[in-house]
């Protein structure tokens, strides 16, 4: 998302501006304020959080910010979730519960911890497995959570022959619950979607619980 249609740019500015160079006393103000106030969750995720991180990453990969840098900004967006919970989880449940996973190997999780908040605010119960997942626990907590969608993240492109691996593991085992696959690699190329044998590709939360309410 461009940042020249985003309806909360004023708000993400600053977010940049106070993580980077201002004190943690002013940050931490600004963050509890926002999460006190009445922007909707959803749009703190899509409209604050994501393009920040998505940037933070870009700036990463051309090495115009440190690693150092990159984990601090990260951190602060987890800080800045786990301030939410308290809301997300209040929301009424529909019955719905949703799986999300990464494949073993990839080690950024927070864009399926982010899409499993969202998830869990838009009335699911979620199932979030986190980073570096063998294939044989996914399996296990399937069976185990009975989930009515399955959400696979990858970040990193050498990563896809994984996530081809769990699927083909996930549906080898005789499950047919349907699977969403996301991430940068997809976002680049939405064919990757059917050569790794998935339902459906998401680029954003919405997207997702959208494609979630289709699917099941």
């Amino acid at each position: 998302m461009k940042i020249e249609t985003n309806p909360y740019k004023e708000f993400l500015n600053k977010y940049w501006k106070l993580v980077f160079f201002s004190d943690k006393k002013s940050l931490t103000k600004f963050i509890m304020d926002i999460c006190e106030s009445s922007i909707e969750i959803k749009d703190i995720y899509s409209f604050i959080i994501q393009p920040f991180q998505v940037e933070l990453g870009e700036l990463w990969y051309e090495n115009k910010i440190s690693i150092a840098q990159e984990h601090y900004g990260t951190a602060v967006s987890q800080f800045v979730m786990t301030l939410l919970y308290k809301r997300i989880f209040a929301v009424p449940k529909n019955g719905k519960i949703f799986l999300g996973t990464c494949v073993k190997g990839e080690l950024h999780e927070l864009g399926i911890r982010m899409v499993c908040d969202y998830m869990e605010n838009s009335g699911y119960r979620t199932c979030y497995l986190g980073a570096n997942m063998d294939n044989k626990m996914v399996i296990q907590r399937i069976n185990k959570k009975k989930p009515n969608i399955i959400a696979i993240s990858c970040t990193m492109r050498f990563n896809i022959p994984r996530v081809s691996n769990l699927i083909q593991a996930i549906k080898s085992s005789g499950i047919n619950t349907p699977l969403i696959v996301g991430g940068y690699p997809f976002n680049l190329d939405t064919n990757l979607c059917k050569e790794v044998g998935a339902d459906a590709c998401s680029q954003s939360f919405e997207e997702t619980y959208l494609i979630s309410e289709e699917l099941c």
